[in-house]
């Protein structure tokens, strides 16, 4: 692993975050301010997040991940322009299909 850096998890997550966040900008040609906006939402949300991860019922955490990221979109969704909103539905979409596609067996 010569001139290879180890990635060890937090450091994936955090960086995969920031490229979701660069995606996001890039996808719906966000203006700085708005990429700041996401981002103070997104970091308002990390600690409901967190909370969410202790609930011992694995259905229960589920559904509470479910609705802070329900709550997040919506607060995202409130800062962009109709037509930033309709791409932003056309993103969740997008990648809600990746998500399904990865999940099927391999044949």
């Amino acid at each position: 692993m010569l001139g290879q850096e180890k990635v060890y998890p937090i450091q994936a997550e955090k960086t995969q975050r920031k490229s979701r966040i660069a995606n996001l900008a890039h996808d719906l040609n966000l203006t700085d301010n708005q990429v700041a906006q996401v981002r103070e939402i997104h970091e308002s949300y990390k600690p409901r997040f967190e909370e969410a991860k202790k609930a011992e019922d694995d259905a229960e955490r589920k559904l509470i991940v479910k609705e802070i990221r329900a709550e997040e979109k919506s607060a995202i969704n409130a800062q962009l322009t109709p037509e930033q909103q309709e791409q932003f539905k056309d993103y969740h979409l997008k990648k809600k299909k990746e998500k399904m596609h990865k999940m099927q067996p391999k044949k």
